[in-house]
């Protein structure tokens, strides 16, 4: 079989947020499937070994919801003509209306309908006056939860065709039991100092704010020297720089640009606590990856978060930083808690993994091209 994937947001050297989910998907699914093509569309020019993988670079502009559409429904099509592809993977919740390849879909939110305030208006647009379409068209659909799969068959279509394809977790990502190595990871990231550490990117959605307005409450109480750690995409990094400037604690906060997955681990694994406190319904990655590093999570409670983490995890409204603080307070004070939640969260992790997740997207895939035949 021959399987086109298009990675357009996913095939940076370091990709960041969600775009992370769909590379590690595709590449675990690769690599359990040899013996079939892969077609990879992708922003860069980049080299493959694998005798099975074919790069092919694509000239798109996402800065214009118009151009982007006029792209998936035409140039796209167009670039694929000489593979004849069997399925086209579709991982970032837009289909192309102008081919006649089965595609799966994979929709990670509904960001655009559940707060419209993050979403740049001509998006917005673009979502609101297709995204049925898109759901229409495609094969299969895939979601990043059950809860988000209840909602898309309540609002859009029934469940017939959608299937759940949860993340899973890179073996990078594992607990670190050596105190002196612990100790050199914050050395070299923290000052030394225990830390908080949120994770996703400083975009408003991810809710920065809200968690820096929690560390100012948790450090008047606490007068500790624990640190605040915000792992950035380079995009945003200004304007938090820009607020930090005249925040109480900014020395007690330290910016990290987008890591390496294995500098993430490493950091994820250091770190006192997890903050996930973000708007996003499906924030479920960092979740998942600090539940498997051993690191109690804080989140935001959202239907997504709570199917992942369950009783594992303290939750908060993502509009109310005193709550947040005082989980931020709770964890500091209370260690037993501390590692009850550690115990519970590893319990959970266990049971998402990337083997699990890509054998769900094969077999849609394999449903995908049957329904074509």
């Amino acid at each position: 079989m021959r399987v086109a994937i298009n990675t357009i947001y996913s095939s940076n050297e370091n990709p960041v947020g969600d775009t992370r989910f769909v590379q590690q998907l595709v590449e675990q699914l690769i690599q359990g499937h040899p013996e079939h093509e892969f077609i990879l569309l992708q922003n860069r020019e980049q080299q493959d070994t694998r005798t099975n993988v074919t790069r092919v670079p694509v000239a798109y502009k996402d800065k214009n919801p118009i151009r982007l559409k006029f792209w998936y429904d035409f140039q796209l099509p167009a670039a694929l003509r000489s593979f004849s592809p069997d399925v086209l993977i579709q991982p970032y919740g837009i289909c192309s209306l102008g081919t006649k390849i089965p595609q799966v879909l994979i929709v990670q939110d509904l960001l655009f309908r559940d707060h419209p305030q993050w979403v740049e208006q001509p998006y917005r647009w673009l979502y609101k006056r297709f995204t049925a379409k898109f759901l229409k068209k495609a094969a299969k659909v895939l979601a990043a939860s059950g809860s988000l799969e209840q909602k898309i068959g309540d609002i859009y279509l029934g469940v017939e065709k959608m299937t759940v394809i949860p993340a899973g977790c890179s073996p990078l990502f594992k607990p670190v039991t050596d105190e002196e190595e612990r100790q050199e990871i914050k050395d070299i990231y923290a000052d030394g100092r225990e830390y908080f550490l949120f994770t996703g990117g400083l975009h408003p959605v991810n809710n920065p704010m809200t968690v820096l307005k929690a560390f100012s409450v948790f450090k008047k109480w606490q007068q500790s020297n624990m640190k605040l750690v915000m792992v950035n995409q380079p995009a945003t990094i200004n304007t938090i720089t820009e607020k930090l400037s005249t925040y109480k604690y900014r020395d007690d906060v330290i910016l990290l640009d987008s890591l390496k997955e294995k500098e993430l681990a490493l950091v994820t694994a250091a770190s006192y606590a997890s903050i996930q406190y973000s708007f996003f319904e499906n924030r479920l990655l960092p979740v998942i990856e600090a539940m498997r590093s051993e690191v109690p999570v804080i989140a935001s409670d959202t239907a997504g978060i709570r199917e992942t983490g369950g009783d594992a995890i303290l939750y908060g409204n993502a509009n109310d930083h005193e709550a947040l603080a005082n989980h931020m307070i709770l964890l500091y004070k209370d260690e037993q808690l501390r590692k009850r939640l550690i115990v519970k969260g590893a319990e959970r992790a266990s049971a998402f993994n990337w083997e699990g997740s890509a054998a769900l997207l094969w077999n849609s895939i394999e449903e995908a091209a049957a329904g074509n035949r």
